[in-house]
């Protein structure tokens, strides 16, 4: 005899239900936690401008040598661009994916 044998299935259910509709998280606690994130994002974008345009002027600037250097480092710039870029919209695709299918955000 399990313990849930010793609850009537009706009140089992009932208690189910009740922890689904309560938040767990305080949706202050998430939107503290989603501001962070959204202003770090944003951040990190400014410093890959800045990035961006020192290797743009070193690389007009600094000749053979200079454009050795940035060909060097342009793989790993690109990525890096791409990660921040599927950072922040795969979890807006997976929302809108839950939103349209479940009506639920």
């Amino acid at each position: 005899m399990s313990p849930n044998d010793l609850v009537d299935p009706r009140v089992r259910d009932r208690i189910l239900l009740d922890n689904i509709d309560n938040n767990i998280i305080d949706p202050r606690l998430l939107e503290f936690f989603n501001k962070i994130i959204s202003t770090a994002f944003w951040l990190f974008l400014v410093i890959l401008l800045f990035i961006i345009i020192y290797f743009a002027l070193k690389y007009i600037t600094g000749g053979k040598k200079g454009a050795e250097e940035i060909h060097s480092r342009f793989i790993p710039i690109i990525i890096a661009v791409i990660l921040i870029f599927f950072a922040f919209t795969i979890p807006i695709i997976v929302k809108g994916f839950f939103k349209t299918f479940f009506g639920e955000e």
